[in-house]
């Protein structure tokens, strides 16, 4: 043993155990899903400074739009109906959501004003609520534990991709359309997809409680707060919680300004910022997250700290990655740092979403996660864009565009932090 620890409430399982042909494709269904929602959700980071100048908006005000406003919205309501999706059919809320964030996307193209762009902007955030966490229950339900990252991973990389795209064809539809039909043309698919999962993805958690003996297995605390209490109980739990927290403050800080920093302070187009952001992400992105899937599930087989461990690596690398992207006068130099920050920043997902999942009671997963959520969200998508904003803004009377450069700068530093909070919480951890 190492310190106090956590017990983890994975299946019992061993390494011959194999996913189905099904589980496969819920999985791939899910993941298409995550595609979508990370279209409709990142899109706005390509098309920031084209509304901007349409509609005269600041960088507070983007940094608003694209973090504050969307992480409360999605965060309180993520709680909520991770709660209702631990009492009811999981593949009934994600086609539900998808299909109502899909409508409020296509609506922020007809914003005219900063309030219209705002209270579409929170549909689209109180939708998305309703995917991650009733996903990860059911990518729990189909995967045993030795195979758990992986498939999380895989999930994950919905995030690069869906990113990918985004920048790809927000930037692509903007220089050729403008900004208000690239909201129109991603925000409609959404509503096919969510027909196709309602009728062709199951939950396969029986209806009611499950019991055996006459006493009822894996029964979950009636309200919130005690769902709450019993896993802030958990030492590891919260280092996970916390670490993730800081990780998601610079992570979403810094990817949310990164389409306006190559336009403002590299001078590149639209398109141009999109396409290289595209290449890095879906390059990078994926490559990171499911080589961190796979040695994930390899190491913890022979140590479970390295749920904890593997993300505080990837935080220390990725540092000086981040203060050398952001202070490189080099267009050229900017993109290529790109890739790299792209692939140390995602690796942080899947252990720690393994991990949660891992040391919360089964019924009780979909809370677990969104509570997790909750925080990372709050602190990471909520205050890191818009500290960001703040600090641009302050800066700009004496820096001028420069001014981008330091706030990013500033907002790199939690990623120091967040490592040392993931090696502080693997001493929780057992072997």
């Amino acid at each position: 043993m190492s310190g106090p620890s956590s017990s983890l409430h994975g299946d019992e399982t061993t390494p011959t155990d194999r996913p189905s042909r099904y589980a496969w494709y819920v999985l791939a269904a899910l993941t298409v899903v995550q595609i979508v929602s990370y279209i409709d959700r990142q899109i706005l980071v390509i098309l920031a400074e084209p509304i901007k100048r349409d509609l005269g908006f600041t960088d507070t005000q983007l940094g608003f739009l694209t973090g504050f406003a969307f992480a409360v919205v999605y965060s309180t309501f993520g709680v909520v109906i991770a709660r209702l999706a631990d009492q009811h059919n999981r593949i009934n809320i994600v086609s539900l959501t998808l299909a109502f964030w899909s409508i409020m996307t296509a609506l922020c193209g007809f914003a005219s004003t900063f309030v219209h762009m705002l209270l579409a902007r929170m549909g689209v955030a109180l939708g998305e609520a309703g995917t991650v966490p009733p996903a990860h229950s059911l990518i729990s339900d189909y995967f045993s534990e030795n195979r758990r990252a992986f498939a999380l991973s895989f999930y994950t990389m919905g995030v690069t991709v869906g990113a990918a795209l985004g920048y790809l064809i927000g930037g692509w539809i903007n220089d050729a359309f403008g900004w208000r039909t690239a909201f129109w043309v991603v925000g409609a698919p959404g509503l096919v997809l969510a027909l196709v999962v309602r009728a062709t993805v199951r939950d396969p958690r029986p209806p009611g409680p499950v019991r055996r003996g006459g006493v009822v297995l894996g029964a979950i605390p009636r309200d919130l707060w005690a769902a709450f209490k019993s896993l802030w109980r958990l030492p590891a739990y919260r280092f996970a919680v916390m670490g993730f927290a800081l990780y998601g403050f610079a992570g979403w800080g810094l990817s949310a300004w990164s389409g306006v920093y190559l336009i403002r302070v590299h001078g590149l187009s639209s398109s141009d910022a999109g396409f290289y952001l595209f290449a890095a992400s879906m390059i990078a992105g994926t490559i990171g997250t499911l080589t961190s899937g796979l040695v994930t599930d390899r190491l913890v087989l022979k140590d479970r700290r390295f749920y904890f461990w593997i993300p505080g690596v990837a935080m220390l690398a990725i540092m000086p990655v981040s203060l050398a992207l952001f202070t490189t006068g080099d267009a050229g130099m900017a993109v290529g740092l790109m890739f790299p920050w792209e692939f140390c920043s995602i690796f942080v997902a899947p252990p720690v979403f393994a991990a949660v999942v891992a040391l919360a009671p089964k019924p009780m997963r979909a809370t677990a996660v969104s509570i997790n959520l909750l925080l990372v969200n709050f602190v990471g998508m909520g205050l890191g864009p818009q500290i960001v904003g703040v600090l641009s803004d302050a800066f700009a009377a004496y820096a001028g565009d420069d001014s981008l450069r330091y706030a990013l700068c500033i907002v790199s530093v939690a990623q120091l932090a967040a490592a040392v909070v993931f090696f502080a919480g693997a001493k929780t951890l057992r072997r």
